[in-house]
C-alpha cells in the first residue's frame, strides 16, 4: 500500500539533520532539504513514512510500526489530517 499527501506547513515540531562521520570521529551535520510531499509505505517488515522535496527527491524518510503511526507522525510534523492522504 502507497499514499501520499502534500505538505501545506511544517510545525516546526521536529528537525531533521544529515550527518557525516568524520575520520576524526566528529560528526557535521546540516539540516534535511525541506520537504513538499511525504509518502507512505507499507513495506511489510514496517511502514516508511518518506518525505520529498520540490523536485521529487527524497530528503529523508521514518520507520514506523503501522500506518497510522506513520499518518499520526506526518500529522505531528506537518499538520497533515487523515483526510489528505490520497492512494497511489
Amino acid at each position: 500500500m502507497k499514499l501520499h499527501a502534500k505538505i501545506r506547513c511544517c510545525h516546526g515540531n521536529t528537525k531533521h539533520k544529515v550527518g557525516e562521520l568524520q575520520a576524526d570521529g566528529t560528526i557535521i551535520t546540516e539540516d534535511m532539504p525541506v520537504a513538499t510531499l511525504v509518502e507512505i509505505v507499507d513495506e511489510g517488515s514496517g511502514v516508511y513514512l518518506y518525505r520529498y522535496d520540490v523536485d521529487g527527491n527524497c530528503v529523508g524518510d521514518t520507520w514506523h510500526l503501522t500506518i497510522d503511526e506513520a499518518k499520526s507522525q506526518a500529522g505531528f510534523e506537518y499538520g497533515i489530517a487523515d483526510g489528505d492522504w490520497e492512494a497511489i
